[in-house]
């Protein structure tokens, strides 16, 4: 009898010493990352600045494929962290996130979905009054824009910047190329590093 007890004490000690509270901070100077995990993605998220103020400014990044961490540089960590709390996420199959690569969760409507989540997160994580503002940068314009086309989506944010995004990529692809033929062939006729070019354009 006095086996099973210890053992189950044993056990009970584990989990409960196993288990923790995850860590949210709220303040001036924040630093903290975590993982949102939905539907096979673990995608990661880098909050810092001020989350005191309740005011995030969530990072939609380009690619699809590259990271948010692109956008976490010198002249936003001076000019904005002191003021906002700036949310870094990384899609799925992108930048620092987890999971088992699967082209067939990489779908606009997944990643809109992923998207609400995450701002559903924030709010959670941080305060239900928190305003969330998205940042849609190339790819990440084209992925805020749906989700905002979204019945109700919209009352979810209290607003969105769009930089350089891209709404018809096929059009682009076929204007790139456009461009490069026209570029390359100047370039050709003006003998400026022309077998450079003459590949290019071939």
């Amino acid at each position: 009898m006095n086996r099973i007890l210890v053992t189950l004490l044993f056990w009970t000690l584990l989990i409960l010493g196993g288990c923790q509270k995850e860590k949210t901070t709220i303040g001036t100077q924040v630093s903290e990352t975590f993982y949102l995990e939905n539907k096979g993605a673990s995608m990661g998220v880098l909050v810092q600045g001020n989350t005191a103020s309740h005011i995030f400014l969530l990072f939609v990044h380009g690619g699809p494929g590259t990271s948010s961490l692109f956008y976490n540089g010198d002249y936003i960590s001076q000019n904005l962290e002191d003021k906002y709390a700036l949310v870094y996420l990384d899609q799925r199959n992108a930048g620092s996130s987890q999971g088992n690569f699967n082209a067939g969760d990489l779908s606009l409507g997944q990643m809109t979905e992923d998207l609400g989540k995450a701002i559903r997160v924030i709010k959670i994580r941080y305060g239900a009054g928190s305003e969330v503002f998205l940042l849609g940068h190339s790819f990440g314009g084209l992925l805020t824009t749906a989700f905002l086309s979204v019945k109700s989506n919209e009352s979810m944010v209290n607003g969105w910047i769009f930089v350089d995004g891209s709404h018809n990529y096929p059009l682009n692809d076929s204007l790139t190329r456009d461009m490069l033929i026209q570029v390359g062939n100047t370039n050709i006729a003006q003998k400026q590093n022309p077998a450079k070019w003459e590949k290019m354009v071939d």
